[in-house]
Parts: C-alpha cells; structure tokens; sequence
C-alpha cells in the first residue's frame, strides 16, 4: 500500500501489516466513538436515497463538533454546556427560527399550526399579524374576483386589502 505518511518500515515483517494500516488501526477508535455519539441522538430518518443518508450523517458530525468548538472556545460570554441534548435543542431552535417566522406571516396558515408554532416562539397572537409596506397592491377581499379589483389600503383591524367602495360601506367614518 501507497502512503506519503509513512516512511520505510523500520520493524521486521513480522505482523505483515504496512505502517499505514497500522496507524489507521490505532486511530480508529475516534471514528467509532464518534458514531456511538452522533446514535445517541440522531437527526436520522428511515429512508432509501443515499444523499439524504450523507446529509441526515453530515447534521450528527456538525451537531457534535459543534458542541466541541463551543467548549473549547474561550468566549467570555458563552454559556457553560454540559448537556448535549439541551444544546441541541437551542441549536435547532436558533437554526429554525427565521423559518418559522416566516411561515406566520402566511395568511392562510392552518391554525394549529400556527398555534404550535406561537408555542413554540412563545409569541402571543397579536404579534403574529405582518404589517405590509404600503406600496404592495391586492386584490379587494370582499369584492368578487371577476370585478378584479385591485387596491392599496389595508383593513385597520385584519390587515387585509379592501377596495374604496367597500371601505365606505363596512367603515364610514374612517371614509369621511
């Protein structure tokens, strides 16, 4: 076997195994002990296509080093982590986040999920509604989709797009 590593045998032949094998033999045990530590809580799910195995594999070795990175490192500020599992859950939340934030601002979002996720941002209901720059147009809520017709005003309370007529007949005050 081939290796720019390793230099000429200095032992006799006697275990008729190169130096290479040799050194990858007694270095193993890192490989092995670090797949026991990605099983204990893996991001892995049953499924038949290899890139998806890779990456399912690729997510345990970050989660892991990591956590390594982060004990090592000599931030003031960090916090100090013993528990892997806690830490993988702040991970995955902090990653999810932007995700799952965004998915609230879909208008027509079942409302258990959007319940679960409130629970899980612990959020209130209030906060959840977006608020829509004034320069996008939508089509009027209330009218029918043959008239088509487009608007630039938000409904005070739903913030939903409503039409100039419709918008003197629900709120006559606020079209005065």
């Amino acid at each position: 076997m081939l290796s720019t590593m390793h230099e000429k045998d200095d032992e006799p032949y006697i275990t008729k195994l190169p130096k290479n094998v040799k050194f990858y033999n007694s270095t193993k045990g890192g490989v092995d002990t670090l797949d026991q530590l990605c099983h204990t809580y893996s991001t892995g799910r049953k499924t038949r296509r290899w890139p998806l195995c890779l990456f399912y594999n690729l997510l345990n070795m970050v989660g892991y080093n990591s956590l390594v990175l982060l004990r090592g490192s000599a931030a003031p500020d960090k916090e100090i982590i013993t528990n892997r599992r806690a830490y993988l859950k702040k991970l995955t939340l902090v990653l999810v986040k932007p995700h799952m934030e965004s998915r609230l601002e879909i208008p027509n979002l079942r409302r258990e999920l959007h319940q679960t996720i409130c629970n899980v941002l612990k959020i209130t209901r209030a906060e959840k509604v977006p608020i829509r720059p004034h320069t996008t147009t939508g089509r009027c809520t209330f009218c029918l989709r043959s008239k088509d017709r487009k608007s630039r005003v938000n409904c005070a309370v739903c913030k939903k797009f409503i039409c100039l007529e419709h918008q003197t007949k629900i709120f006559p005050t606020y079209a005065e």
